[in-house]
């Protein structure tokens, strides 16, 4: 059994004008570990959509949202008494969200067995720098978006899920990137990239927190140090110019045949090899939009 709330719908209107060649790069700091005071506490997400509900009983079952970006599994055994499940889009307020956040009902339930809670990352590309730099994420109390760990991805089905014992405000999350993830860029232009990580770690000599570091909060972007830094390679025309986690790349004065240029940062965190990717789009005139992850197309060129 099923229903949809429908107490009033609202109605968002999106304007996007050079979706990603426009970002603004944070601000961010190569002295090493941030204080714990870098916690970033949040606005609370805002409904873009009905509720979503099932009701489900002591035997357990699946609830997915009606977009079928995120599903609930819930165990048997893990609800007492048959209760209604609830999951509604919302705006994702984390500093390096991927899509929308989800609101799951009853808000801090808590479970007697964990659930799973999964989100699709397919489609999701022009917003991924790398996929193992990718985690799932919950907004506490003090509004803080908050890294559980132990993060299981699946690069078939492009999943990544965790078990948790709490409903609460959900989403997935960036821990790191190098920004712009993906932009245009004009002949004989030049763009600036920053290597950065979003997550407030107890050892700061590993980012992955889905392996060592559980319930870390995430917060102000910082700039990854040079010690961790491999090397920089540029697949495709043009000039880069690397110092640390940062490098400045220059677009050929005339346009090339090959229009796409990748960009990769290798890192070694910890004895992890860890490979953030940009990529660049180089066009003559015009604006290059992409809508939700989607093909990038000239406008106006």
């Amino acid at each position: 059994m099923h229903s949809l709330l429908t107490p009033c719908k609202s109605i968002l209107l999106f304007c996007l004008l050079l979706f990603f060649s426009c970002r603004k790069d944070p601000a961010g700091s190569a002295t090493g570990k941030p204080a714990p005071s870098d916690n970033a506490s949040r606005p609370v997400g805002q409904p873009i959509d009905d509720v979503y509900t099932e009701f489900i009983g002591p035997e357990g079952g699946t609830v997915q949202s009606p977009d079928g970006e995120m599903e609930v599994v819930i165990p048997p055994g893990a609800l007492a008494t048959t209760t209604e499940i609830g999951i509604q889009p919302i705006t994702h307020t984390a500093i390096s969200g991927i899509g929308n956040g989800y609101r799951l009902t009853p808000h801090g339930a808590i479970f007697q067995k964990k659930v799973t809670i999964r989100f699709r990352y397919e489609g999701k590309g022009g917003r991924i720098s790398n996929t193992t730099a990718l985690e799932v994420a919950y907004q506490n109390q003090e509004g803080v978006w908050t890294c559980i760990g132990g993060a299981k991805k699946d690069p078939v089905r492009k999943t990544i899920s965790v078990e948790t014992d709490h409903f609460s405000d959900w989403g997935f999350i960036a821990s790191m990137q190098l920004l712009p993830v993906v932009s245009t860029i004009g002949v004989g232009e030049s763009k600036n990239l920053k290597a950065f990580y979003y997550i407030q770690y107890n050892d700061e000599d590993d980012f992955l927190v889905s392996l060592t570091n559980p319930e870390a909060g995430t917060g102000t972007p910082i700039l990854i140090q040079k010690k961790y830094v491999v090397g920089w390679t540029l697949h495709g025309p043009g000039k880069l110019q690397a110092n640390g986690a940062e490098a400045v790349y220059t677009a050929p004065v005339v346009m090339p045949e090959e229009t796409s240029v990748t960009i990769t940062l290798e890192l070694n965190v910890n004895g992890k090899q860890v490979l953030l990717v940009s990529t660049l789009h180089l066009i003559k005139e015009g604006i290059m939009i992409s809508l939700d992850g989607g093909p990038w197309k000239l406008y106006g060129g």
